[in-house]
């Protein structure tokens, strides 16, 4: 049972995080084939194979030492969008409440995940999306809500609950992992487009 649990964590690791990684190489390579000799884009590249490397190594780690601690939510997200923006050229505003939020490192490493994954699904299917809006809400004593907006061409309300829409986007895996620490996923149509995620946690199911 252990050895099971220990695989599909480390199956999650290098999808979420390592794949992040693997994704933004991508785009690097385009961008210098693009432009071959381009220093920033080679300065780039290069960035992006550290930055890989840096992850493999941090998920070394957890694997030996497990994800114990606090870490703080704001400051992760706040790098992450920042990162993603640098890959995509596409704004995500961040808009929080609480400049900090020190939660559970398990928390905290959940919830970036979930984002990243958001992120990741603008770029592949929302064709045309030009802004991501992520709101944090709550507070580290009751209860935590991220919901991440993006302005694409949204999906059709009446498969929103189709096996099919959930197994493409990845949804069903995002579900489960935010099941695993007590948490609900929903999903919505934007107000006038596009598609929202809502992460919703209540700290006191935290297992």
């Amino acid at each position: 049972m252990q050895a099971e649990a220990l695989r599909l964590h480390l199956a999650r690791e290098l999808h979420d995080r390592a794949g992040w990684h693997l994704s933004a190489l991508n785009y690097g390579i385009f961008a210098v084939e693009t432009a071959p000799g381009d220093p920033e884009a080679m300065a780039e590249l290069r960035h992006r194979f550290e930055a890989l490397a840096a992850t493999l190594r941090e998920i070394t780690t957890d694997l030996r030492h497990g994800q114990t601690g606090r870490t703080e939510l704001v400051g992760e997200l706040s790098a992450l969008c920042s990162d993603w923006t640098r890959i995509t050229k596409i704004p995500v505003v961040l808009q929080s409440g609480s400049t900090r939020m020190s939660l559970p490192r398990k928390v905290t490493a959940t919830f970036v995940s979930l984002v990243r994954e958001a992120l990741t699904n603008v770029s592949k299917h929302a064709a045309g999306a030009s802004r991501v809006e992520i709101t944090l809400s709550g507070s580290a004593g009751e209860a935590i809500r991220v919901a991440v907006a993006d302005d694409g061409p949204g999906i059709d309300p009446a498969r929103l609950g189709s096996a099919e829409l959930a197994d493409h986007h990845g949804l069903e895996g995002m579900r489960e992992r935010l099941q695993r620490i007590g948490g609900v996923l929903r999903i919505r149509p934007g107000e006038a487009r596009g598609t929202v995620l809502v992460f919703d946690l209540p700290m006191d199911r935290l297992p």
